[in-house]
């Protein structure tokens, strides 16, 4: 078995715990956007591509187990869960701080929670965020039990929230996150009824 059979089939990543250590450290890079504060755009897409690499990775690993590859990605969500979460907030921060709008007003208004536009999706997506990247410790697994599981499913209702928060920014992206989230829902309905591709 060559390199590339053992990398997907076997999922042998070489140094693959040195990689796990090293995406600690990727999160610190938000500093990035108050050296170059006009690319806050970038640094959201930043996240939301590690967002997509979480919500695809789970479903994808147990239609497809045969990969042994898309388990150690599976292995990797904490850590990519943490870097998404971190660039979002920094771009979510930067957008207050930018429009000059204090942070406060804009957690206390009622023009942000209106899910008639982009800014109810958004700012409900950062209290889902939130709750999810509290309790993404041993601690809290422990704590909630059973029930830890059954909350980290809500990474899911932040992903389509953000989905629909960028829709609203800009409508030419309707057509590929539709798609986006269409190949989601179809990977999640088969994962969910147990059905396995490539035995």
């Amino acid at each position: 078995m060559n390199f590339i059979q053992k990398l997907i089939f076997n999922g042998e990543i070489p140094y693959f715990n040195v990689l796990k250590n090293i995406l600690r450290f990727v999160p610190f890079l938000w500093i990035l956007i108050l050296l170059y504060p006009k690319y806050y755009v970038e640094i959201w897409d930043l996240g939301w591509y590690c967002l997509l690499f979480i919500v695809f990775s789970r479903p994808l690993s147990d239609v497809l187990p045969k990969l042994g590859i898309l388990k150690k990605f599976v292995a990797l969500r904490k850590e990519i869960w943490i870097i998404s979460w971190i660039f979002i907030v920094a771009h979510w921060l930067w957008f207050f701080l930018a429009s000059k709008i204090s942070v406060f007003t804009g957690l206390s208004s009622g023009d942000y929670y209106n899910l008639t536009n982009l800014f109810g999706w958004g700012m409900i997506g950062m209290y889902i965020g939130i709750i999810l990247t509290i309790t993404s410790n041993k601690f809290s697994k422990k704590l909630l039990g059973r029930n830890w599981k059954r909350l980290q499913r809500f990474t899911y209702l932040f992903f389509i929230f953000w989905a629909i928060h960028i829709a609203f920014f800009d409508p030419e992206k309707i057509l590929p996150l539709l798609m986006v989230v269409g190949l989601w829902a179809v990977l999640w309905i088969l994962a969910w009824k147990r059905v396995v591709l490539l035995k």
